[in-house]
């Protein structure tokens, strides 16, 4: 899967200032090296993000006209979805309409691949895997354009969404139509209302957010896109009604539901005094399960921070910026992943994040950590009015 770079969990900090207080001196070595160890099995950990690799052979000619090698776990991951995820969907369509089999159909798909395709994907826009002078360039729109409907993505829309609107704009109300700002971020009721502008009002404020930034390009490619898109859908729909309930319009609402709740736990805590700041408008999570399905998502700081960072760097770019990261009063935890915070928010169970909390500020006791981190979520959790 391409050459890592091995840590050690013992390496030092370097830069960091002299403190006064012993006792809060040990309790922040002990963070920060707990960070490090996190973040360093990270690193080295086993890569789950396909389940089949490509034979050697054929891999040496196609690794050849990548633009990094080490992008490999994501074109294997597109082609396990190919080989497994199309031809069963044209199964579905084949047989006999069941909507037991459509239900076999997405369970299978979703359990193996919506998580590793959703991230996948994400890098994927952000760094195209072919090279622009590849004969294989053209192979970079499969995903967008072939894959994401089959995943409840609608064709040809996320990058517009994600990479163009969310990341330039940077979580910003009202520029950002997906920006969690405005929202009592622990409000079940918020988010069924975000969830709601996303899956109804997604198709029309993007078209309109490429219009007012006057990107020509990107607003008639989203309207000839979606235009086929939904066309398709309908036809299919006139055809078999059951498979196409189950290949493309369960899907979407599944999907819909994680991508809103993803982001929604991703930009759950923001601070008020500095919205805009990305170490204090979302969090990481380390030492994550997850992180070895999605590719690193889990340090999302460091990815606002630079989205062109390649995902086997960010572990490495969040243990050597740790100085910065306790000075800014980031949030970071560790053993948990974005569903686990969001879900956590929900439940109103801020003692329990406080406890999978990787505190990296100075001078403070055990007791007093778990207080002054539920005090600093609460305040984080408060809509944003500027």
């Amino acid at each position: 899967t391409g050459a890592r770079p091995q840590i050690s969990e013992r390496s030092g900090i370097s830069g960091r200032r002299k403190r006064t207080n012993k006792e809060g001196w040990r309790r922040e070595r002990m963070e920060i090296e707990r960070a490090k160890i996190g973040a360093t099995r990270d690193v080295n950990g086993t890569r789950k993000e396909f389940l089949v690799a490509l034979p050697e052979a054929l891999g040496k000619e196609v690794v050849a006209e990548m633009r990094d090698p080490r992008d490999k776990p994501l074109l294997y991951l597109f082609i396990n979805v190919v080989l497994f995820t199309i031809p069963t969907a044209l199964l579905v369509y084949a047989l006999p309409a069941n909507h037991w089999v459509g239900l076999a159909y997405v369970c299978t798909n979703y359990i193996l691949f919506l998580q590793r395709f959703a991230l996948a994907l994400h890098y994927a826009e952000h760094n195209k895997i072919f090279k622009k002078e590849s004969q294989f360039y053209f192979l970079n729109h499969i995903p967008s354009l072939v894959l994401c409907p089959l995943f409840g993505i609608p064709a040809g829309m996320y990058r517009l969404h994600h990479v163009v609107m969310h990341h330039v704009e940077n979580n910003h109300f009202p520029l950002d139509a997906s920006s969690t700002e405005p929202y009592q971020r622990d409000s079940v009721m918020h988010f069924i209302q975000y969830l709601f502008k996303y899956m109804v009002g997604g198709w029309i404020l993007l078209p309109i957010y490429a219009a007012r930034k006057k990107l020509w390009n990107l607003l008639a490619e989203v309207l000839a896109v979606e235009s086929v898109y939904l066309l398709l859908v309908y036809s299919l729909y006139q055809h078999n009604p059951v498979a196409t309930a189950w290949v493309f319009i369960v899907p979407f609402c599944i999907t819909s539901f994680a991508l809103m709740f993803g982001n929604w736990s991703q930009h759950i805590f923001i601070d008020p005094k500095a919205p805009q700041n990305c170490y204090r408008m979302t969090y990481n999570c380390i030492n994550c399960p997850d992180n070895q399905k999605t590719f690193n998502d889990g340090y999302h700081i460091i990815h606002h921070l630079n989205s062109k960072l390649h995902w086997t760097q960010l572990p490495v770019q969040f243990m050597e910026t740790l100085g910065k990261h306790a000075e800014e009063g980031a949030l970071v935890f560790e053993g948990i992943g974005f569903f686990d915070v969001g879900l956590a928010v929900f439940m109103g169970r801020l003692d329990w994040l406080a406890d999978r909390c990787v505190f990296l500020q100075d001078g403070v006791n055990a007791t007093s950590k778990k207080d002054l981190l539920k005090g600093i979520m609460t305040e984080r959790l408060r809509p944003i009015v500027r």
